[in-house]
C-alpha cells in the first residue's frame, strides 16, 4: 500500500524540508496538516479504520527522516524546531517521529521532548509519544529502562501511563514478548498503582505479555493478588482478560472468585468441564 505519490513527496520537500530548513519551524509544521491528509485520503476506504492517523503520522515522518539521512545533524534541529514552534497536534506527532529517528543514536538529547509530550493534557499527542518512543526503547535499551524506572516515581499519572504503553509489546517493540522480564523489571514497580489512568495500562500490558507468554503472567498474577492490596487486585483481574479464555479455571482459582466479567463477557465456573479445570 503505497501511501506517498511523487507528488506528495515532491510537496514534503518543499512545503515542510525547505521552510523547515530555512528555520520556519510555523509553517513547516502548519502544512504538516495538509499533507498528512492528503496521505489518510491514500488510504484505500476499505482499510481507513485500520489504518488511520497515526499510521500517516508515522509515514510522513518517516519520509521526512528518509531525506535528511545525509544531514543527520538535521533530524535534531528540524525535529525539535517543529515540536517548538508547532501549533497542532499533527506537526508536533510528526516532530517526534523525526527525533525518535535522531535518537537511535542519541538518547540523551532527545528523551527530554517524549517526557514533556508524554505529560501533555493532550490525548492525541501522548498516543503519538508512547509509539515513538518505543523506537527510543528498542535501540537504547539500558538508557530507556534507567528513564522508564525513575519515572514509574513521577506524581504525574500521566508520565506512569506512558511508562507501561510504552513497554507494550505492539508493532515498535515486539521483542519484548521474547523478553518480558524486562518490562516486568519496570512494571513491577507500579503493581500498586492507585489511579485508574496508568493502573488500566499496567493491566492491559500484562495481557499482551500473556498472549505468548501465559505462565508467566499467570505467576505475576499470584504474585499481584499474594499483594493483599486492592489496587494490585485489579491489575491482576485485567491482566487475565485474555488467559480466562484458555485458563478459566486456573484464573478464578488465582482470584478467588467463580465468575470472571470483562466487558460484555462473563465466564462462569460452571460452565467449564472438569477437564478443563486442570489447564
Amino acid at each position: 500500500m503505497k501511501l506517498i505519490t511523487k507528488s506528495i513527496d515532491k510537496e514534503i520537500r518543499t512545503k515542510i524540508l525547505v521552510p523547515a530548513e530555512q528555520k520556519d519551524f510555523e509553517t513547516a509544521s502548519k502544512n504538516t496538516i495538509e499533507i498528512q491528509e492528503k496521505i489518510y485520503d491514500n488510504i484505500p476506504s476499505n482499510k481507513k479504520s485500520s489504518y488511520g492517523i497515526v499510521h500517516t503520522i508515522r509515514i510522513l515522518s518517516r519520509c521526512i527522516a528518509k531525506h535528511l539521512t545525509d544531514k543527520e545533524e538535521n533530524l535534531l534541529n528540524i525535529g525539535t524546531g517543529i515540536y517548538s514552534q508547532s501549533k497542532n497536534d499533527i506537526g508536533r506527532g510528526v516532530a517526534l517521529g523525526i527525533l525518535s529517528e535522531y535518537g537511535k543514536e542519541d538518547f540523551a538529547n532527545t528523551s527530554p521532548f517524549f517526557i514533556s509530550a508524554a505529560a501533555s493534557k493532550n490525548w492525541k499527542l501522548r498516543e503519538f509519544t508512547q509509539m515513538f518512543f518505543r523506537k527510543l526503547i528498542t535501540a537504547n535499551p539500558e538508557k530507556a529502562k534507567e528513564l522508564l524506572l525513575e519515572t514509574t516515581k513521577t506524581n504525574n499519572p500521566r508520565l506512569r501511563r506512558f511508562v507501561s504503553e510504552s513497554l507494550r509489546p505492539l508493532q515498535e517493540n515486539k521483542w519484548i514478548n521474547k523478553n518480558p522480564e524486562y518490562s516486568l523489571s519496570i512494571l513491577k514497580n507500579m503493581y500498586q498503582e492507585a489511579d485508574e489512568y496508568p493502573r488500566n495500562s499496567v493491566s492491559k500490558n500484562l495481557s499482551d505479555l500473556s498472549k505468548q507468554n501465559p505462565e508467566l503472567i499467570l505467576e505475576e498474577t499470584k504474585k499481584l493478588v499474594k499483594m493483599n492490596d486492592t489496587n494490585a487486585y485489579l491489575i491482576a483481574y485485567g491482566a487475565c482478560r485474555n488467559l480466562v479464555k484458555d485458563y478459566p479455571h486456573k484464573v478464578m482459582n488465582i482470584l478467588g472468585v467463580d465468575e470472571y466479567k470483562y466487558k460484555n463477557r462473563k465466564y462462569l465456573r460452571s460452565n467449564f468441564t472438569s477437564n478443563k479445570q486442570q489447564q
